[in-house]
């Protein structure tokens, strides 16, 4: 959808995903503060916001980031969470916020450093000004030695989200399926580019993939629902499937026939291996390398729910990965 977007009314890019969540919104005047507002999930969350009656307050990081959205319950500020002097005044009047901010665009060392201290700053400022609390959208994923730089970050910045005393909802997703999505758009480019398909063995890897509808009505819901201290929820689709099962059934939907080629005899490490994949997929998609590298690293570490506490408080019934796929290709 990009840029446009840039100066339209929220109910004219509004999915309605929400309309039937069992929550009720907070009071007229209530401000949300969304982060990463030019991002993939914040712009479909905005507009969601803003029709259940929000004031909603859009932080970009640089002024280079287009406001896609005019309303006159839409405000724009732009924040580095790296500089504190930009960040209080973004959160001054906020009730709620979601934090939606990665550094994944640096190399390695630097994008966990930098997301370490932007959390540090984030949770200070909010204890500042009394925010209520934090949405913070995560990864799924046990931490153990074969978790990916990317998923060890995400699970860090949580727990210094956390560490403060406004109550913090850490939502725990894995790949997010809908147009725009970094890991969709990998595996839809990989699929309608390609006849052969190197097979590397993060692909036997099981994964939970979730429609972006869920997401948005999951991370909705949990800012709405009374009474939430700290805690942590863990969201997935119905399907639990390997990376393979996951692009075989993607090139079935669309008509695809590709084969894997086993490349498993290449003597090379698996951080290489997923450095020349993404110079490789880089042919395909914009996506720049580094974050494609990132990306498929993730591969390694299963990522499925290990409970459905999430159903207790939203108890709907969230897509399977085909509907999820072909919902995705119609609706946006």
């Amino acid at each position: 959808m990009g840029n446009i977007l840039q100066g339209m009314d929220p109910e004219k890019v509004n999915y309605h995903y929400c309309d039937d969540l069992p929550t009720c919104p907070w009071p007229e005047g209530t401000r949300i503060l969304v982060t990463g507002a030019a991002g993939y999930v914040a712009r479909r969350l905005i507009p969601e916001l803003v029709s259940r009656g929000y004031i909603v307050r859009c932080m970009y990081r640089n002024k280079s980031c287009p406001s896609f959205l005019t309303h006159p319950r839409v405000e724009h500020v732009y924040a580095d969470c790296l500089n504190m002097e930009e960040l209080l005044p973004a959160l001054k009047d906020v009730d709620y916020a979601y934090y939606l901010i990665h550094s994944m665009r640096l190399k390695k060392e630097e994008f966990i450093v930098n997301d370490q201290k932007a959390a540090k700053n984030f949770r200070e400022s909010a204890e500042q000004h009394g925010v209520k609390r934090i949405v913070y959208l995560g990864g799924l994923g046990e931490k153990n030695d074969r978790m990916s730089p990317h998923l060890r970050s995400r699970r860090e910045v949580g727990d210094i989200l956390s560490g403060g005393n406004v109550p913090v909802i850490r939502v725990r997703a894995a790949v997010i399926i809908g147009t725009g999505s970094a890991s969709y758009e990998l595996i839809k480019s990989l699929t309608l580019n390609n006849r052969f398909i190197p097979f590397i063995p993060e692909f036997n890897s099981v994964c939970q993939p979730v429609a972006i509808r869920d997401v948005i009505k999951y991370m909705v819901g949990v800012m709405e629902t009374p009474g939430l201290g700290t805690c942590v929820f863990q969201i997935g689709g119905k399907d639990v499937l390997t990376y393979e099962e996951m692009i075989l059934s993607f090139a079935r939907i669309m008509n695809r026939r590709i084969r894997f080629i086993d490349v498993s005899w290449v003597p090379l490490p698996v951080d290489w291996m997923c450095r020349l994949y993404a110079y490789w997929l880089h042919c395909f998609i914009s996506i720049p390398v580094n974050i494609t590298a990132l990306l498929l690293s993730s591969l390694k570490t299963n990522v499925v729910c290990a409970d459905n506490k999430i159903s207790t408080i939203l108890p709907f019934e969230p897509l399977d990965f085909v509907t999820s796929v072909k919902w995705a290709q119609e609706k946006e």
